[in-house]
């Protein structure tokens, strides 16, 4: 297991692993907004913006997907077999 201590380093490991993966990415953008402080005082958009980056999560992540193929086990492999306690002595 490699540390990394940089969040460059970090970034530059995911996308080399995710390149070497086959298939096409899918861009996930996401959806901030400005909000309150600690002090229920509204945030300005370019304070919101500084917080933000000082966050591991990324503003757009990508993605690669493969199909899998999920089989149900049968039914009967659902009911537990519960013994039979009022047998005759």
């Amino acid at each position: 297991m490699t540390r990394y201590p940089l969040r460059r380093q970090v970034e530059e490991c995911n996308n080399a692993r995710l390149n070497a993966l086959p298939g096409v990415s899918t861009h996930y953008h996401a959806m901030d907004f400005a909000g309150y402080d600690m002090y229920e005082t509204p945030l300005t958009i370019p304070s919101a913006e500084k917080l933000l980056e000082r966050l591991v999560a990324l503003r757009v992540i990508s993605l690669k997907a493969r199909p899998m193929f999920l089989c149900n086990p049968p039914p009967h492999h659902l009911i537990w077999q519960v013994p039979n306690r009022l047998e005759p002595s």
